[in-house]
């Protein structure tokens, strides 16, 4: 008689225990998601990005009628060779582009062409009569 009272007690103890279980799992894993979202890095696969201090004589600056002014030869090779830095540590370029205040596909033509910026001919298309 006794083992028959047994068997649903030693039942609700197995299941109370596979609760137990499953309430510290899900406890872990709220701790993961919550570091996660406060940026903390606890040995997983999240990306912390770093903070870079964008010099103000690289940002892109207005020109007139909107055009951009900045763009020569110097400047753009410090800001490509920032960017290339951004984009090593981590950073895509979605989120290079709205730190510095730019079109994604500005960044991205600078990745393209392996963030080396090219020295332009001022005479290329320009016709010559002699």
């Amino acid at each position: 008689m006794r083992e028959i009272v047994d068997l649903p007690f030693n039942a609700l103890v197995y299941r109370v225990k596979e609760l137990e279980e499953k309430i510290e799992q899900m406890n872990n894993a709220y701790c993961k998601m919550s570091a996660r979202i406060a940026g903390i890095n606890t040995g997983t696969t999240t990306n912390v990005i770093p903070q870079v201090v964008i010099p103000p004589e690289l940002m892109h600056t207005q020109g007139k009628k909107d055009k951009r002014s900045n763009r020569s030869y110097h400047i753009v090779k410090q800001r490509w060779e920032f960017w290339k830095k951004q984009y090593e540590s981590g950073m895509t370029t979605k989120e290079i582009a709205h730190h510095w205040n730019c079109d994604r596909t500005t960044v991205t033509h600078a990745k393209r062409k392996n963030f080396i910026a090219s020295k332009c001919d001022p005479f290329k298309n320009q016709r010559f009569t002699i």
